[in-house]
């Protein structure tokens, strides 16, 4: 989330909110960087894959920039945009669509 808190069951997403995902697999980015190497800060290593979405319940997400965590190694960052149209629930399914290879759901809970 924006506020940087772990998304719970009692610290739910809220429709409109900005919320980031850290993830893995998303390819290469622009600049490069290599296997094993630390990600820079300066500039961020962009993902370069035009093909990358997320969904929560069905519903796309904005999303805002994928990048390298700077100082990490292998692990990615997805700035979303949460839609206002969103379904409230307690078990929504939050997907990435990679390349069309969708992941396993992660399930969140939204609301208002």
């Amino acid at each position: 989330m924006a506020n940087g808190s772990l998304v719970t069951p009692t610290n739910p997403v809220h429709k409109n909110d900005d919320i980031f995902i850290l993830t893995s697999g998303l390819g290469p980015t622009e600049p490069p960087v290599e296997a094993g190497a630390l990600s820079p800060s300066n500039p961020l290593a962009i993902v370069k894959s035009t093909a990358l979405q997320v969904k929560l319940n069905g519903v796309n997400c904005t999303v805002v920039r994928a990048f390298l965590v700077p100082g990490k190694i292998g692990i990615y960052e997805i700035d979303v945009k949460v839609p206002t149209g969103i379904t409230q629930g307690l078990m929504i399914p939050l997907v990435l669509i990679v390349d069309g290879i969708e992941s396993t759901p992660t399930y969140i809970r939204v609301v208002d």
